[in-house]
């Protein structure tokens, strides 16, 4: 049965999808094969994440936005005009530039609340997260390109808007028709399984995304390395401003927020342009799908102990 398989990635999600990156980087062939599948596992992550919604729960965040909407606000104009303030102490090349203020004002991953899931996170919230960063989406990330960056480029609102509205019109009404067609209580018991093949288009994704970044590392190694270390850092400082910022709102929902302010879809936008950017662009997109894919990992134990604690705290004696 492929289902048990399945259930199998699912329990192992978090080394699965760190090591293929790696598998990108080694076979840069599969690399390539996998390159015209890309768009195919976006919508198939997307459409996981909104069979798997908790449908009480995202009425609950609609009664109540408050929280959505900042978290929202936080991730899509906060973030990158902290950053461009950060970089005009240590101006990076226009492109790394451009690369950044794309990374900042993009949505969450689609991968975001898959990986949520993952670690132990609000799956439903990142997904609410990510929806309302991607309706807003093309209306801000037009306005603060302009201002933040200083490249000649344009991104435009109709581009981003039709390519957004495609993804998540399709995505929508393929959950729709499964959830129909599994029911409430079948798409609750196999959790597993969607994690499972949540697994399966990210790893897809990951090795279709280091297509030519392995001939870019052996020709211009440090380079490479150097990237790596910045959209790390981004990711890691991005995921614990948030955090800090919104803990008062809970350990879960402020965790949540944080990883997907940590993990950003600069793939939207570069879509939008039609690859009408510098080659370090393109660079700085593909290396960071490193934290991306890495992170979970290394940060699940964290969440497991943050959460947990809170949780269950340890019981006194009087």
């Amino acid at each position: 049965m492929i289902l048990a398989p399945l259930r199998w990635l699912g329990a192992h999600g978090t080394k699965l999808v760190a090591a293929s990156i790696f598998v990108g980087l080694v076979f840069p062939d599969l690399a390539s094969l996998a390159r015209p599948l890309f768009p195919v596992s976006v919508v198939c992550m997307l459409t996981i994440a909104m069979i798997r919604i908790d449908p009480a729960a995202a009425r609950g965040y609609l009664a109540k936005p408050a929280f959505l909407l900042a978290g929202t606000a936080w991730m899509i104009v906060a973030t990158p005009c902290i950053l461009a303030g950060l970089y005009w102490f240590s101006p990076p090349s226009p492109a790394i530039a451009l690369g950044i203020i794309f990374w900042a004002t993009a949505p969450a991953t689609v991968s975001s609340p898959g990986f949520s899931q993952l670690v132990g996170l609000n799956g439903t919230l990142s997904l609410a997260f990510l929806l309302t960063a991607m309706v807003a989406a093309p209306f801000v990330i037009p306005g603060l390109t302009g201002i933040l960056a200083s490249a000649d480029i344009t991104v435009t609102t109709g581009g981003l808007m039709i390519r957004l509205g495609l993804l998540i019109g399709g995505s929508a009404a393929l959950a729709f028709i499964f959830r129909r067609l599994l029911g409430t209580a079948r798409v609750a018991e196999s959790g597993p399984v969607f994690d499972g093949l949540n697994v399966v288009f990210m790893t897809l994704f990951a090795v279709a995304a280091m297509d030519s970044v392995a001939d870019t590392m052996a020709a211009r190694p440090w380079h490479v390395i150097n990237l790596i270390v910045l959209t790390a850092g981004l990711s890691v400082g991005c995921i614990a401003l948030a955090t800090a910022v919104f803990w008062k709102a809970g350990p879960v929902p402020a965790a949540t927020l944080g990883f997907s302010n940590g993990n950003r879809n600069m793939a939207l936008v570069l879509s939008a342009l039609a690859g009408n950017v510098h080659e370090d662009t393109w660079l700085f997109f593909a290396v960071a799908q490193f934290p991306i894919y890495l992170l979970p990992l290394l940060m699940q134990p964290v969440y497991g102990r943050l959460i947990g604690a809170r949780r269950n705290p340890p019981s006194t004696t009087q």
